[in-house]
This record gives structure tokens, sequence and C-alpha cells, in this order.
């Protein structure tokens, strides 16, 4: 009779089966896996922390800075903000696209709370252990830098998971939050759009006083030429 006793393939395949259940159970403190933002087919952070469903209706995850519309190489500070009643810590992961799914501009940590990593050619920023840790009760924040791109080709979009986590080290028990925007190139109202240093440029010239009365934006040229000559 062998009732009770385990052959080495079954030992073998109770070791595999451990180790996949602690893999799923292993709290992503550091940030979550890359390619989870919800975005263009992604999963969310959902997949693993399953069991609650729909999230508490209290809490939110928000983005500020992200424009409506978009210069190009223009720098913009972005703030990712989570919420919820009884979050214990607080995790995210955005990335900045466009539309056809490809890498749109740059992404750039601006403290320790936060960092980023490439993965299939597109990058992601995400929490670090430090910023998983609450600076106010209930409630987390990021700082992230997007440099947008320096051609103005395509809208660019914004995905973001928020991980509004109760702290007990397992999948369970966690509100998992979506966020998505758009952001169309910037165009200037009487002309071609404007980037960069000439745009700050132009914007600083005082319009010159038409014969009607009006006031008038220099044309790019005459911005140009005025600023070859200084």
């Amino acid at each position: 009779m062998s009732h009770g006793i385990l052959t080495g393939a079954s030992w073998a395949g109770l070791v595999a089966i451990g180790a996949l259940g602690a893999i799923a159970a292993r709290p992503f403190i550091d940030g979550p896996p890359p390619g989870t933002t919800g975005g263009f087919g992604e999963p969310t952070c959902a997949q693993c922390h399953y069991d609650v469903g729909q999230p508490d209706p209290n809490g939110a995850l928000q983005v500020e800075g992200f424009p409506d519309s978009w210069v190009p190489d223009e720098q913009y500070d972005i703030t990712v903000r989570l919420h919820r009643p009884g979050m214990g810590r607080g995790g995210f992961q955005l990335a900045i696209r466009f539309a056809n799914g490809e890498q749109a501009g740059t992404l750039t940590p601006t403290d320790d709370r936060t960092a980023t990593e490439l993965f299939t050619g597109i990058t992601y920023a995400y929490q670090t252990v430090l910023g998983a840790e609450q600076p106010t009760q209930h409630r987390n924040t990021w700082q992230i830098e997007w440099r947008a791109p320096r051609t103005p080709t395509q809208t660019v979009i914004l995905h973001a998971v928020g991980n509004a986590a109760n702290n007990d080290d397992s999948q369970f028990g966690d509100h998992i939050y979506t966020y998505s925007a758009s952001s169309e190139p910037a165009q200037w109202a009487n002309g071609p759009l404007l980037t960069g240093y000439f745009k700050r440029r132009i914007q600083g010239y005082p319009a010159p006083r038409a014969p009607s009365g009006r006031f008038e934006r220099p044309s790019p040229s005459e911005a140009f030429a005025r600023t070859a000559r200084e």
C-alpha cells in the first residue's frame, strides 16, 4: 500500500504549485509588473487583486497636470493622487503612448518615491517601496515629469492604475482604480505649431498695435527675425 507516500514527482509538483502561489500572493510593494495599466489591451492590478470586484466609490485615482493639448518638447509636471477610506498603502503605474500604442515622450522620476522601467519599448512609471507609504492617512501622492514628444504627430493617451491596498501583505481586500486621458497636439490659433525656445520667445514679445487699433501677435517669421537680432 502506498497511502500517504509521495513520490519524487509528486513532491516536485507540490513545490511548483507552492512557488506559483507564492508569486501570485507576493505583494508588489516596489511597483507592479510592467504592462498593467489597463491601456492597449493590458491587464490591470485586478488580475491578481481580484476579490473586491468594483472598488469603493468613496475612493478614486486622479491625475493632474496632463494637458488637454500638448506642445512638443514641453515639460509637464504630473501628479498622481490615490485615496480610499481604510487604505493602508498605495501604489500606481502610469504610461503615456501615442494613439498607435508607441511610446510618447519621456517620463522621469522627480524623487525617490517613484521610478521608471522600460518594457517592450514602453516606459512605465510606478511607486517605489518608499512611495508605497502614505504621507497622509488614507491618501498617497506621486510626482512624475513628462516631456512631450518633439514632433506633433498624433494624439497622446495616458493610462494609469492605482492600488488602494489594505496593507495586509496579500492580494485580498485591495481596491483597484483606473484612469485614462487623451491629449491632442496644440495648434497656434493663427499659424503653425510653435515649440520649445521659439514658442517661449514669441509669447514673451508684446503684441504690436495694428492700424485699426487692435493688437496682433507677430508672425513666426517676424519673431524669428527679432530673436536672431538679439
